[in-house]
């Protein structure tokens, strides 16, 4: 009959499980609400060049994404950048 495994929550030690050597690590994973978190966002309307435009929509494509939430990214990460 095999031995009943002990579980623990001394983090960073090992334990042996199985037969094998394991290190149990603190959960790093958000939780849900973490996850699901929408941040508020006003709708604008912009005019852009046409280049500008195809050059969005091309690598949206390239990642089968829409190009406005890539464009919305851009514009956070700039505005972060520069406050």
């Amino acid at each position: 009959m095999k031995k009943k495994v002990k579980y623990s929550n001394k983090f960073g030690k090992e334990q042996k499980i199985d037969g094998k050597n394991l290190k149990i690590i603190k959960d790093f994973l958000p939780s849900p609400d973490e996850l699901f978190l929408k941040e508020e966002k006003v709708k604008i309307t912009i005019e852009v060049d046409v280049e500008t435009y195809q050059f969005f929509q091309k690598l949206a494509l390239s990642f089968n994404k829409k190009y406005q939430p890539l464009m919305r990214e851009i514009l956070k990460q700039y505005a972060r950048k520069y406050r």
